[in-house]
């Protein structure tokens, strides 16, 4: 099988490269989500959308596109969240039979509708409780998201760059870009969640037509390369490539997806 996601794992997961000095628990977690990446990646990549086994796996590949890229970025983030699971799951007394009270979890580390203290975001009375260090939170816009978009925008008016995902994106103020990313990957997560679960009790042939399939597929692969390269762009990001790395690896994803999904 042709290997179509490398470009978008790295973006992801980040620098790996033995001469620096990273954790060695990252880095054993975050190889383990390159190669996820890269297999379901590569798997949706080739799919036939317009087939019946199209439409019950695809749905299943990108959510676990979308949960791994984001999983990912966290631990590039918050690398302790990703550790006490990874020491959890290694320890005598995990079961795969039991739930894990500190598994990674979607509404909780990745994406959360909790508002902000209406006090205000740093307001001398919020408790600890209130800083909110979910991947999409508030919070992590401020310091992470919203400055990295800044720094891209600043970088690309310096380096030009033929991307019309780029020009698309730099559409958009840092604002409207972070609350708009936050809207798509909710939207993404449950668009291919009803693909997954036995919610859906109508024929999967009518929630995901061929063209559906493509649109989604397309707009959740954009929604990880975008994630993944402002991750390089942020001084608080552990495992980052150069910038003009990152960006080349951005622009050859952006090649290879367009090419097999338009």
């Amino acid at each position: 099988m042709v290997c179509k996601g490398r470009s978008l794992a790295n973006l992801e997961c980040g620098n790996l490269s033995s001469e620096y000095n990273h954790s060695a628990e990252l880095i054993q977690i975050q190889s383990a989500l390159r190669e996820k990446l890269v297999f379901f990646t590569t798997k949706l990549l080739s799919c036939d959308f317009n087939t019946d086994m199209a439409r019950s796996f695809a749905p299943f590949y990108a959510r676990n596109i979308l949960e791994t890229s984001a999983t990912a970025l966290l631990g590039r983030i918050d690398s302790f969240r990703l550790i006490i699971t990874y020491k959890v799951q290694n320890d005598v007394s995990y079961s795969v039979g039991a739930r894990s009270n500190i598994a990674i979890n979607w509404s909780k580390d990745i994406f959360t509708d909790e508002a902000p203290p209406q006090r205000g975001l740093w307001h001398f009375e919020n408790k600890m409780t209130d800083f909110n260090r979910a991947l999409l939170s508030k919070y992590q816009g401020e310091i992470i998201w919203k400055p990295a978009f800044l720094q891209l925008a600043d970088y690309i008016m310096m380096h030009p760059c033929q991307s019309a995902w780029l020009a698309e994106m730099l559409d958009d103020d840092e604002n409207q870009f972070f609350e708009r990313n936050r809207s798509n990957a909710q939207r993404l997560f449950s668009s291919f969640s009803k693909g997954v679960h036995s919610e859906s009790l109508v024929d999967v042939r009518y929630l995901y037509d061929e063209i559906t399939l493509r649109t989604l597929s397309l707009d959740l692969l954009k929604w990880c390369c975008t994630q993944g390269l402002l991750s390089h762009f942020s001084p608080y990001v552990l495992c980052s490539y150069s910038r003009k790395f990152a960006l080349t690896q951005f622009v050859q994803a952006e090649r290879m997806i367009v090419s097999a999904l338009q």
